[in-house]
């Protein structure tokens, strides 16, 4: 996690606990040295090739996803908020390239810019 106390960004998960991830959450806030910021980046690579991710819950204060974010999660189905959004979601290239069953979609009305080949692969998802 990266910040500057006015919001944070998620550089990665521990590699202790990327194996068996089946949910990934972020949540809308984090505290860092007593300060609560909003967590509002997915920063680049940061949750690329996690092996059993399928289901990927936003928090409310999302509003960019980098690139290559999310790359080649295989097992990856749905992208969903896990509480309401605030909205203006920008997605960077090849955030979501190689989500090969990716199918369900449910941010997209909070989608303001998605990049090109963001969805590359990806052989289910409408966008």
């Amino acid at each position: 996690m990266e910040s500057d106390y006015s919001f944070a960004t998620i550089k990665g998960y521990d590699e202790t606990e990327r194996k068996d991830i089946g949910i990934i959450l972020i949540p809308d806030t984090y505290e860092v040295e007593g300060h609560i910021v909003p967590i509002k980046e997915i920063g680049k690579d940061s949750l690329a090739f996690l092996t059993n991710a399928r289901t990927l819950l936003l928090g409310k204060n999302i509003t960019s996803i980098g690139t290559n974010a999310c790359q080649d999660l295989k097992y990856l189905t749905t992208i969903d908020y896990a509480s309401s959004s605030s909205g203006n979601i920008n997605i960077m290239p090849h955030a979501f390239e190689g989500c090969i069953n990716l199918s369900e979609i449910n941010i997209i009305d909070d989608i303001t810019s998605i990049s090109g080949y963001a969805f590359k692969g990806d052989r289910k998802s409408v966008v």
